[in-house]
């Protein structure tokens, strides 16, 4: 003898489990009806930009190189104790791009939204860090890097 050890709903179940279809059904429908927010108050078009590649300095042990990717002149060096906020964002894109083996040298952009919100962005595993976030301070330090002159070598 075999015993079948199926279990039937009895109609009180039945009722909850189409009530909660019927619900979750009306999230869902409202979800895809609002779509996503229009302004998140970040700012969606960048007006400023700047192509930056970041290097570690061979001649000063600790430094690193700012470069304008565009023209391959140097902007600054941090030296070390500098830029304490700028290298902590600058480790974890590098940490994603060895990730997803992408060259150092590789350029990431800096930029400024039309909300003047400061973002660094890495085209090459499409991650960003909203600068701005971290507070006025951090988003100065690299605002700065936007409009710095090329300094000669």
């Amino acid at each position: 003898m075999s015993q079948n050890n199926v279990r039937h709903l009895n109609p009180s179940d039945q009722k909850g489990l189409i009530s909660l279809g019927i619900l979750l059904a009306i999230v869902l429908v409202m979800v895809f009806l609002t779509g996503p927010a229009e302004d998140d108050g970040f700012g969606t078009t960048l007006v400023e930009s700047r192509s930056l590649i970041f290097e570690e300095s061979r001649a000063v042990s600790g430094s690193v190189n700012v470069i304008n990717a565009d023209t391959m002149e140097p902007l600054l060096t941090l030296t070390s104790g500098e830029g304490g906020f700028t290298r902590t964002a600058l480790r974890a894109l590098a940490y994603n791009r060895r990730l997803h083996d992408v060259a150092p040298n590789v350029p990431l952009i800096l930029g400024k939204t039309d909300k003047g919100r400061i973002f660094i962005i890495d085209p090459s595993t499409d991650k960003s860090i909203a600068v701005s976030s971290f507070g006025q301070s951090n988003a100065d330090q690299l605002q700065s890097l936007l409009s710095a002159p090329n300094t000669s070598s």
